[in-house]
């Protein structure tokens, strides 16, 4: 991909401040952007300190602030990250997660289909969860079922949808990109995260919520923002969807006995069946074979991004 592929142009993010958000905005800056708008809810700013320098960070507390927030920037491309990013607090409060997931960037769009933004792109960042309990692993954008387990999943492939209308009927350019399992340094929640700590507190005993058959896609934070920033130059942007993961799953149960080796230690694990996570399907593989087309091809491999992601646990 050109290195100045975003030069002299305006660059808007939503949900800039989070994992995937910071490290995005550390790869665009370095292609000279003209302008980076970043808009949160309010979320801490630790992740992107050292660019607060470079770039306009705005708050918003309502659809309305929202929307205008990025109408009045003009942006050439935004990518939308922001909203609820854990699919449990969807299930305790499924309004919440219906107004800062769908309702906010429907909002969003009628306000751009008003305003005639003609150069707008936009990039929308949806989840694996959208194909829940689905039992097509690998799954594939067109033709795998979607049946969301959890308001989270529900309300993005809602989104996907209204990008996809809005793209359609009113010539807005956009489409969606459908995230698998993401890890890396800097995210402290989810499964590698989760498996690394309670190894570094118990090397004995490594209890693990569900059996440890459940597979991931799991995709190093290098690759992912690699592959974001390559649909966002070789995407049509009418509409379409396009799955981002590594192509290759694994189980939670092997994935543990890696991290285990990989920080010498041998715990007994034990598999609390009874606690496994309802919202998510057992199995999810991303089928990239869409993406590949496009010259993408993960990097990372899994061991060498769980080395530098235990160093990284470590360190803090």
């Amino acid at each position: 991909m050109n290195k100045n592929y975003f030069k002299n142009k305006r660059v808007a993010i939503t949900g800039g401040t989070g994992f995937i958000g910071s490290h995005l905005l550390t790869k665009i800056l370095k292609q000279d952007p003209s302008k980076v708008l970043l808009i949160s809810r309010g979320s801490k700013t630790d992740r992107i300190r050292k660019h607060l320098s470079k770039i306009d960070l705005k708050l918003y507390s309502s659809s309305e602030e929202y929307v205008k927030l990025i109408i009045d920037f003009d942006a050439d491309y935004l990518f939308i990250l922001g909203g609820n990013a854990d699919p449990r607090v969807s299930i305790i409060d499924p309004k919440v997660d219906f107004e800062h997931n769908l309702a906010y960037n429907f909002h969003l769009l009628e306000g751009l289909r008003n305003a005639q933004s003609p150069k707008l792109k936009i990039i929308y960042i949806s989840s694996v969860a959208i194909y829940g309990d689905s039992k097509d692993s690998p799954f594939k954008e067109k033709t795998s079922a979607t049946i969301p387990k959890s308001p989270y999943g529900i309300n993005k492939l809602a989104m996907e949808g209204y990008v996809r209308f809005f793209s359609e009927s009113f010539g807005i350019r956009g489409f969606s990109i459908r995230l698998f399992s993401t890890y890396g340094p800097q995210l402290e929640k989810q499964v590698v995260y989760d498996l690394i700590q309670k190894i570094l507190h118990n090397p004995k005993i490594l209890i693990i919520r569900g059996d440890g058959s459940e597979v991931r896609d799991l995709s190093y934070i290098d690759d992912q923002i690699g592959g974001l920033l390559l649909l966002s130059k070789k995407a049509k942007y009418k509409g379409e969807v396009y799955n981002l993961g590594s192509g290759v799953g694994i189980s939670v149960k092997d994935l543990a006995l890696k991290i285990a080796k990989l920080m010498r230690a041998k715990p007994e694990i034990i598999f609390k069946k009874e606690n496994s996570d309802k919202y998510y399907g057992h199995t999810w593989i991303a089928d990239i074979s869409k993406i590949s087309k496009l010259d993408y091809m993960p990097k990372t491999k899994l061991e060498d991004g769980l080395k530098k992601t235990i160093e990284w646990v470590m360190r803090k």
